[in-house]
């Protein structure tokens, strides 16, 4: 056995190994799977040119190339296959036939067709002199479209994805492949259709670069693998060193290298047994954080919406609040006879906080529902000027009580939106009654407008000439339990729900909310971005 096909053997054991190595430790995945018949193509590849140097009559010569081709033709295949799948995750059925009949015809024209292999000589030395005819240019056509094709997918993927991690993968795939490909087709396809296949048995030497890069574009994204493939690769390249070296050695040599072959290939087997508890104890440890804290945060999340609900709506605050209302009312009107004019102050002050404890009876029992995902929306198409309509007149006599205007001129045109009405009153209602709160004088401004500079999306506004809100929380207030510091200390009674259930039911109904201020005494300005109905 000469030095060039000892060399193919060990390229050959290690793509093998490499691949079996791929298969334990890579993803489950079929892109994988595409992945381990590309190799085992690449390994029947180099296994041919061995037996075509190792041959010495013409039939096992002639069969031994005639599978060779069969190893190109399978390798363009799975190598295409690998890409439809790492680029698509399918693949194109009408363009996966063409590929696979082509490559049939082709993988048997060299046993049928004297215009495929027309000669081998030279038998008696591992480089045969080979002589092919006009289909060994048909196959080398179809191996390059193939290829190319495959390449193609890979660089409209490259840059169409956002994804740093896939788009690095997809270099390592091409530019292994690309050199691999350049250096496979110069010496097993265009040297050959011009009468040179002294360098032929040359190809193979270069799929370490092939399988090495895309061996890594699978497992890079998993530090642990790729510890534990080192080490294997490491190893594995030790002991095949020595084993060569053992085989071939003579003499006083062969005890020597014996002993050095043993104790190298226990010490191997126990660091890559090292590395692999290392890692899976890392990788363990590291699982057991992870559910560890999400554990934590969903009892944490879990008992804070407990807590909310149990302490105040499971005691069905509700009830008893709703029939308070209903007699503070009903004595307000004189149905139980006439009140004076101190006694209905009093009453009038009663029927408001009992109005506030109503409304945040309500608010708890929304975010009760949006917590457990039970919430449902009854969507209509409707026109939002006229909800508007609505909430500004239930909301006018708590803005006149506090000697502010409440200003809404309703616009021509149609305004026609998607959304539940009571669930989107109750977020716009929510709006008003903070700014209602902290506005001590001034007035409260509605406008409705559509913007064309967003697909036509109507936009609500709710101004006040109230307290403001400072810049740094502007982007809290929005969050359960937040209350700008100004707002808390002029008004102590609310408790931070009222902003956050109206963005999530905005949020719900793919719309948009947000708020602006200049600053402390300077107002503040809450938006609502609804989609137009179509």
């Amino acid at each position: 056995m000469d030095e060039l096909t000892k060399l193919l053997f060990i390229i050959a054991l290690f793509n093998a190994v490499l691949g079996v190595i791929i298969w334990v430790h890579g993803p489950r995945a079929k892109k994988t799977s595409s992945y381990i018949l590309l190799i085992s193509a690449l390994v029947l590849w180099s296994a041919t040119l061995i037996g075509l140097r190792l041959a010495r009559s013409f039939e096992a010569s002639f069969y031994s190339l005639a599978i060779s081709y069969v190893s190109g033709v399978a390798i363009a295949i799975c190598f295409w296959y690998f890409v439809e799948l790492f680029t698509k995750r399918s693949v194109r059925t009408r363009r996966a036939l063409v590929v696979v009949i082509g490559g049939v015809l082709i993988s048997i024209s060299p046993f049928f067709s004297e215009n495929f292999i027309r000669d081998i000589t030279n038998l008696g030395s591992p480089d045969k002199v080979l002589s092919v005819g006009w289909a060994h240019f048909v196959f080398a056509a179809y191996f390059v479209l193939v290829v190319a094709d495959a390449f193609v997918s890979l660089i409209k993927s490259y840059f169409s994805t956002r994804d740093s991690e896939i788009k690095a993968q997809i270099l390592l795939i091409f530019l292994g492949t690309f050199i691999t490909t350049i250096i496979g087709s110069f010496f097993n396809i265009f040297l050959v259709q011009f009468s040179n296949s002294e360098l032929v048995s040359y190809g193979p030497v270069a799929t370490i670069i092939m399988v090495g890069f895309i061996s890594y574009a699978i497992i890079r994204h998993n530090l642990m693998n790729i510890r534990v493939i080192g080490a294997e690769i490491f190893t594995l390249a030790l002991v095949f060193m020595l084993f060569f070296r053992l085989v071939f050695s003579r003499g006083s040599d062969l005890i020597f290298d014996a002993v050095v072959f043993a104790v190298s290939l226990v010490f191997g087997v126990l660091l890559v047994r090292a590395v692999i508890n290392e890692a899976k104890n890392a990788e363990h440890i590291k699982e057991l954080a992870g559910a560890l804290q999400l554990s934590n945060e969903k009892l944490l999340q879990l008992d804070r919406v407990k807590s909310e609900f149990i302490s105040i709506a499971s005691h069905q605050l509700r009830t008893p609040l709703s029939i308070i209302k209903g007699y503070i009312s009903m004595t307000l009107e004189g149905s139980f006879g006439r009140v004076n004019k101190n006694l209905r102050g009093i009453l009038e002050r009663v029927y408001m906080s009992n109005e506030n404890l109503v409304k945040l009876v309500a608010d708890l029992l929304d975010l009760s529902a949006i917590e457990a995902g039970r919430i449902r929306y009854s969507i209509e198409k409707m026109d939002l000027r006229d909800i508007i309509d609505i909430v500004v007149e239930e909301m006018r006599g708590l803005v006149e009580k506090k000697n502010l205007k409440i200003i809404w001129e309703r616009p021509t045109g149609n305004f026609f939106a998607n959304f539940d009405k009571s669930k989107f009153k109750d977020a716009l209602s929510n709006l008003i009654d903070n700014a209602i709160k902290y506005t001590e004088k001034g007035s409260i401004t509605l406008s409705i407008q559509k913007e064309k500079e967003h697909n036509n999306s109507i936009l609500i506004s709710v101004k006040d000439t109230g307290l403001g809100i400072e810049s740094k929380e502007v982007h809290n207030l929005f969050e359960k339990f937040s209350r700008g510091k100004i707002g808390f200390k002029t008004n102590t009674q609310g408790i931070g729900f009222g902003l956050y259930v109206a963005k999530r039911i905005i949020n719900d109904h793919k719309g948009e909310i947000w708020l602006r201020s200049e600053g402390r005494n300077k107002g503040t300005t809450f938006y609502i971005r609804m989609p137009a109905a179509g």
